[in-house]
């Protein structure tokens, strides 16, 4: 039986590494997009404006796994703080696309997993990207709460890609091939995961120590 993908933010590096490993799977791809990627892949200007042009592409492909790669990251504190028109794009990019659509969704369409990638950020938003945690934390809080069948969170670390470029590489940094790799392995899990043992302790230490130190930590590991 060939299982459908549905990839949303389909032209991210992570997604378009997941289309290049897929040669050697038996996955039928599809994808929606804000750029031109494929033949299956449907094109549009705006994930909210056109959702319902979104949901009758996605009403014809068979029980398929929708896994939601909408990011946007525009903060890098102390190097950079972001702007109103940068902190709207954040919550509206990495939360509210992925939300509003997942909510028509789980309404009417028949699928056999939602599957989010998130971030170590939304353990508890921290200085250094503050608004960005937010936005992930949000979005993970309030698929806790909608009426999902089936869904999974995948929590990364830094992942190299242009979105993280200017950012220095903490520890268990990946490439993007390594996140799509991660990915396909995980696509029978559900819940919340870590894409390593690494980050699930860290983000235990991230969790549980004190804000301020955990900021304090960080400051210094990233500037030594």
């Amino acid at each position: 039986m060939v299982n459908n993908l549905v990839l949303i933010g389909a032209s991210s590096e992570i997604a378009e590494k997941l289309v290049l490993q897929n040669k050697n799977l038996d996955y039928k791809m599809y994808g929606v997009s804000t750029k031109e990627v494929g033949s299956n892949f449907l094109k549009v200007t705006d994930y909210i404006d056109e959702s319902e042009e979104i949901l009758k592409y996605i009403e014809k492909i068979n029980k398929p796994i929708l896994i939601f790669f909408n990011g946007y990251l525009k903060e890098n504190r102390d190097t950079y703080f972001p702007n109103d028109e940068e902190i709207h794009q954040t919550f509206y990019i990495n939360f509210l696309v992925p939300y509003l659509l997942s909510l028509k969704l789980v309404k009417t369409i028949e699928y056999k997993k939602l599957v989010y990638i998130s971030s170590i950020a939304a353990v508890k938003p921290r200085y250094k990207n503050y608004i960005y945690g937010l936005s992930k934390q949000t979005l993970e809080n309030s698929i806790k709460n909608m009426d999902n069948k089936n869904s999974l969170v995948i929590r990364f670390g830094k992942v190299k890609t242009n979105m993280s470029k200017d950012h220095k590489d903490p520890p268990f940094t990946i490439s993007s091939n390594k996140a799509a790799e991660i990915i396909f392995n995980s696509l029978n899990r559900h819940g919340i995961i870590y894409s390593s043992w690494g980050i699930r302790l860290s983000s235990l230490i991230i969790k549980y120590l004190p804000l301020k130190f955990v900021n304090y930590i960080e400051r210094r590991s990233l500037n030594g």
